[in-house]
């Protein structure tokens, strides 16, 4: 709640990005959601971290929510693909545009990209040089296997207080618990620094975390992405020096969650400045220069059909006191590529929380997982449904290795 001198009080709600989706979807309580959204005031933060399908279903609701609504929005975002700019245009005809100018980009030049070739997990030796000359190094995978295998590897040179692993596939609690970890001995703000200090992540740590390191080391990925695991290096600008951020160029041999081809092409805009301070003012044409041709062509079709879709299926069937039938509840649901699972190496916290607490808070010893690993890991016999005398809301149980250091072992 904020002071106003208009109003006495005005509600402020910090929510998820689907929290929004729901009213479009009709999803039962969706009249007070809209009456909440009339008029409202939306501020939102990293808009371009949505794949193209979902980015199509939160411009289209801004730009319905704008017509009907008579809503407003501010979207802030260090990295904006030309796409997405053209499609929050259409969405927002009567914007402005806020933009730092020349003398403030210069004045921000806070990293060097270095690319290095090979694969990071063959070179995890020069990283622990600079570890053990002093520096808190940041390290990012792209899959949790490779951050896991990473962190078994600098455990055992540095021991566990200088080290975390941040994933995917921690609980609720132990991530929350990592998190104020990393706020404790690397945050911006903390008075109880530890150098030198390890951190092992994957996309998991490019958003929201306030932390700041020496120096990075990654995986290749999307130039946006890319941006973001560089803002934790040199962050609190502490020092005037330029950090070196040093990128693979050779993927492991899955380089999902990303496209090869979007890989490629944001390697081939970072070999044009290896070694050089990066401009954060040429941001946005190196962006334009990796979305064109194909992958222009591919990321516009796929926003598109999303918009037919969602028009047809959702904002045009939505009727007043309607609630939305099983169809729209499948729809809105089949969003989270994601499973529930409660490892069976939580199933005594999860039990006497349950008992001394309640539903909600023993929810936070659930692990979630994707679509296909799950059934994946169901054929092998790894999943178990929960027994007739189990509570109702409790998922099936994993049988697979989970710690508060490790979390979700899913590997052989």
């Amino acid at each position: 709640i904020v002071s106003c001198p208009y109003f006495n009080l005005i509600p402020f709600h910090a929510c998820a990005l689907y929290q929004m989706l729901k009213a479009a979807y009709s999803l039962r309580g969706y009249e007070a959601l809209l009456l909440d959204y009339t008029d409202a005031l939306f501020i939102f933060d990293e808009i371009h971290a949505y794949d193209p399908k979902r980015l199509a279903l939160i411009i289209e609701t801004i730009a319905w929510l704008r017509e009907h609504f008579h809503a407003r929005f501010m979207v802030m975002t260090a990295t904006l693909p030309p796409m997405v700019r053209e499609k929050l245009e259409q969405a927002l005809p009567d914007h402005d545009v806020i933009e730092a100018d020349s003398s403030l980009y210069k004045a921000s030049q806070r990293h060097r990209v270095h690319l290095r070739d090979g694969d990071m997990l063959e070179d995890l030796q020069h990283i622990l040089a600079d570890v053990l000359d002093g520096q808190s190094v940041l390290i990012c995978c792209n899959q949790v296997s490779r951050a896991q295998t990473v962190y078994k590897f600098f455990r055992e040179h540095l021991g566990a207080g200088k080290i975390t692993l941040l994933h995917g596939r921690f609980n609720g609690k132990d991530r929350n618990d990592k998190e104020q970890q990393l706020l404790e001995k690397v945050g911006v703000r903390s008075d109880k620094r530890v150098r030198p200090y390890v951190v092992v992540a994957t996309q998991a740590v490019e958003v929201s975390l306030d932390i700041d390191l020496d120096t990075l080391y990654t995986d290749p990925a999307p130039l946006e992405a890319l941006l973001q695991r560089f803002g934790r290096v040199n962050r609190g600008r502490s020092t005037q020096e330029i950090c070196p951020v040093h990128v693979y160029r050779e993927p492991s041999m899955e380089t999902m969650p990303y496209e090869p081809k979007l890989i490629q092409a944001s390697l081939a805009e970072l070999e044009q400045i290896d070694g050089c301070n990066i401009d954060e003012a040429q941001v946005t044409a190196m962006l334009e220069h990796i979305y064109q041709g194909e992958i222009r062509a591919n990321w516009l079709a796929e926003y598109d059909r999303q918009v037919v879709d969602f028009k047809r299926f959702v904002l045009d069937k939505m009727q007043p006191f309607t609630s939305a039938d099983l169809d729209l509840h499948k729809r809105f649901y089949s969003m989270f590529d994601g499973i529930d699972l409660l490892p069976a190496d939580c199933r005594d916290d999860y039990d006497k929380t349950l008992d001394t607490v309640g539903y909600l808070a023993a929810s936070q010893y659930f692990v979630n997982i994707s679509t296909a690993q799950y059934y994946r890991l169901r054929g092998k016999k790894y999943i178990q449904d929960r027994d007739i005398d189990d509570n109702e809301h409790m998922p099936p149980t994993i049988c697979k290795p989970y710690s508060p250091e490790y979390g979700l072992e899913l590997e052989e």
